[in-house]
């Protein structure tokens, strides 16, 4: 072939197609832009397929939506007992303007087992009240109880030094006026030298039987009987903490012979 011949397969007589779809795939950028169109593709077509659930909400909606038309047989017997279309049913007119709404069950619970599951959650919440409720009582009378427990033992404690403090001025007193031996052996506290005790053999069996007796009062009467005495022997007041001048002074100025008085 001359150079004069012309070459008919040479990109003179050959158009270049741009089309590349139909053919293979050259280059890596046309390779991803045609990935990218299928998957595209692909998600459309599955976006077009809608759940059935749905499909079924959204007919329930639009047919809620729309009034009957007068071709219906129900809304044709309604209209000839007087009812007139977006007014409210009954004689008053104050009745429903809207359709009982309509609540579809979706789960595959049976009939009545919400109803149930309501009713086992309230008797459990009411339970539950009860309990907390009986739980507080019972901390309350503890505590009232507590209270009153140290209440007590503090007035115990309160007494026992009441009455030391009481037997110790009844001494003092006593010893001022060159009395030794106490109106009543509890009158004063018991001092025991170590040189004046005596063996288990040899103590007084009468001696013994008192310190029994003793032992048998109360600490409020032994109180009681030890202030009388102060009181009328000596116009004192162990709370007070002085003597006063007569029975007149004392009356006017003590408040009382006991400590929930002062």
């Amino acid at each position: 072939m001359s150079d004069e011949d012309d070459d008919y397969m040479s990109d003179k007589f050959l158009p270049a197609s741009t089309d590349v779809k139909p053919g293979l795939l050259f280059t890596h950028s046309l390779k991803t832009k045609f990935a990218k169109d299928v998957k595209q593709k692909i998600s459309n077509e599955s976006s077009k397929t809608v759940p059935k659930k749905v499909l079924e909400q959204q007919r329930r909606e639009t047919g809620l939506q729309n009034a009957l038309s007068v071709e219906n047989k129900g809304f044709a017997m309604m209209q000839r007992m007087g009812y007139k279309p977006g007014t409210a049913i009954g004689k008053t007119g104050i009745g429903k303007t809207e359709p009982i709404a309509i609540n579809l069950k979706e789960d595959r619970g049976g009939l009545g087992r919400d109803t149930l599951i309501k009713r086992k959650k309230e008797e459990k919440k009411k339970e539950l009240e009860n309990f907390r409720a009986k739980r507080i009582m019972l901390d309350e009378k503890h505590q009232k109880l507590y209270r009153n427990q140290m209440s007590n033992k503090s007035a115990e404690r309160q007494m026992m030094s009441d009455l030391v403090k009481s037997q110790k001025a009844c001494k003092q007193l006593d010893n001022e006026i060159e009395i030794y031996e106490p109106e009543q052996d509890y009158f004063w506290i018991k001092e025991v030298k170590e040189s004046e005790e005596k063996d288990e053999d040899e103590s007084d069996s009468s001696s013994s039987e008192d310190e029994d007796e003793e032992e048998q009062l109360e600490p409020s009467f032994m109180l009681e009987k030890i202030t009388e005495y102060l009181r009328t022997k000596y116009k004192y007041c162990v709370w007070c903490g002085i003597k006063f001048e007569d029975e007149m002074d004392m009356s006017t100025t003590c408040p009382g012979n006991t400590y929930d008085d002062h």
